[in-house]
C-alpha cells in the first residue's frame, strides 16, 4: 500500500500487539518518566528493586518491556521474558528463558573475562556467596573455559544433564536437578553480570510479562513460582531490578496480591498503574505515533487533523481507551482512506466511515 500519499512511511497504528520493528514511545509520559528513573538512578541506588506494572489489557505494559529492553548501556544488563505457560515446569522454563535471552556465548565471555580480571579464587568466592553451593559454583566457572569439548559438555550440562562419566570429564559432582538447583545456578550467573565486588558494578534488569497467567496455575504451582521470584530477590539483594507485568480486568489489587503471596507482595517497592487514557492523553499518544511515521513532521497529525482524531477517540468507550484499542480504531480508518483514495482524513471522512459501517451492520 502506498502510505506516502498520506505523508506516512507506514501505518503507525497497524501493530495491535507490540512490534519491535518501530519501537517508539508515544504519549504516556508520566509512566515513561517513572520507569526511566529506575534506569537513571541505577548507580545511586544499590538496593534490589521489585516493581509491579499493572493495568488493563492493551495498556502498554508489554510495549514498555520491549521498549526498555531494546536499550543498551554498558552500565547494565537486561532481559525480558514471558511467564512460563506450563505451570508444572515453570521454574525450569524460567531458567531456560533467561539463559536463552542472555545467551550461553555471552555467559562464556563474561565468566572468562571475570576469571582473567579477578582470578579463579576471587570469582569463586563472590559467586558462591549467592549460589551457596560449591558444586554449582564450580560449574558456573567452568562455563568460562575456552576448550571446545568442555564448552560443548557444559552446554549439555545446562540443557539436558550429563552422565557420571561426563561429569568426571569436567570435574563436577552434581547436575541441575531440583527447582532450587536451577534458581541457585541462575543467581550465580546473574551475580557474575552484576559483578558486585568491582568498583563499578552493573545492574541487572529482569522483566517478566504476562504474569496474570499465574491465575491458570493451580495453587501449588503459583505459590512455588512466587516463592522462586522471592528467592531470586533475596539472593540478589543488590543491583538487581525485577519488573512484573500484570494484566487483570478488575481494577483492584487483591487478585495480584493473592497470586504473589504475602511475602513477595511485601517486597514490592513500587506499583505502577497503567490506566486507561484520557481523551487529551490519547490525542498526545496519537500525535507521537503519527509524527514518528511521517515524511514531513511539520504537518502535525497529518493525514488526520486534531478534530478527526478526537472524533475517533470519542467513539471509544472510556473504559477501553487504551493504546491497543486506539490502534485498532485508527488503523481501520487509515486503511479505509487508502482504499477510497483519500489523503486528508477529516472529521467528515471519519463520520462517513462510521455511517457506512453502521449501514453495513444493519443490513
Amino acid at each position: 500500500m502506498n502510505y506516502k500519499n498520506l505523508n506516512l512511511k507506514y501505518n503507525p497504528f497497524e501493530d495491535i500487539t507490540p512490534s519491535k520493528e518501530n519501537l517508539v514511545w508515544a504519549g504516556m509520559s508520566e509512566i515513561k518518566n517513572i520507569l526511566e528513573t529506575f534506569y537513571l538512578t541505577e548507580k545511586k541506588i544499590q538496593a534490589r528493586q521489585l516493581i509491579l506494572n499493572w493495568g488493563p489489557i492493551g495498556g502498554g505494559k508489554t510495549h514498555a518491556l520491549d521498549y526498555f529492553t531494546s536499550k543498551h548501556n554498558t552500565n547494565f544488563h537486561q532481559v525480558g521474558i514471558r511467564l512460563p505457560k506450563d505451570s508444572a515446569s515453570s521454574i525450569k522454563q524460567l531458567f531456560y528463558s533467561i539463559i536463552d535471552s542472555i545467551t550461553l556465548e555471552s555467559i562464556h565471555k563474561k565468566i572468562k573475562s571475570l576469571i582473567k580480571e579477578k582470578g579463579n579464587d576471587k570469582i569463586y568466592s563472590f559467586i558462591n556467596e549467592k549460589v551457596q553451593s560449591p558444586p554449582f559454583t564450580k560449574a558456573i566457572i567452568r562455563l568460562g573455559d575456552d576448550n571446545d569439548d568442555i564448552k560443548e559438555i557444559m552446554e549439555r550440562y545446562i540443557y539436558s544433564g550429563l552422565t557420571k562419566t561426563e561429569l568426571k570429564q569436567v570435574k563436577l559432582s552434581r547436575i541441575l536437578d531440583k527447582e532450587n538447583d536451577f534458581i541457585a545456578f541462575l543467581s550465580g550467573i546473574l551475580s557474575a553480570f552484576i559483578n558486585l565486588k568491582s568498583k563499578n558494578p552493573n545492574r541487572f534488569y529482569l522483566w517478566i510479562d504476562e504474569m496474570e497467567d499465574l491465575i491458570y496455575y493451580n495453587s501449588k504451582h503459583y505459590k512455588i513460582f512466587s516463592q522462586t521470584v522471592r528467592d531470586l530477590c533475596d539472593r540478589l539483594n543488590k543491583n538487581f531490578t525485577i519488573f512484573l507485568n500484570f494484566t487483570l480486568a478488575e481494577p483492584e489489587e487483591t487478585t495480584i496480591k493473592m497470586l504473589l503471596g504475602e511475602a513477595l507482595w511485601d517486597r514490592i517497592n513500587q506499583k505502577i498503574r497503567f490506566k486507561e487514557l484520557s481523551i487529551d492523553g490519547s490525542i498526545l499518544y496519537c500525535r507521537d505515533l503519527i509524527n514518528y511515521a511521517q515524511y514531513n513532521t511539520r504537518k502535525e497529525f497529518v493525514p488526520f487533523n486534531k478534530d478527526s482524531i478526537k472524533l475517533i477517540l470519542e467513539n471509544i468507550p472510556s473504559a477501553e481507551l487504551t493504546p491497543r484499542e486506539i490502534n485498532k480504531r485508527c488503523s481501520v480508518i487509515i486503511e479505509y482512506s487508502l482504499k477510497e483514495g483519500i489523503s486528508n482524513i477529516t472529521k467528515q471522512i471519519v463520520s462517513k466511515y462510521y455511517n457506512d459501517n453502521t449501514v453495513e451492520n444493519e443490513e
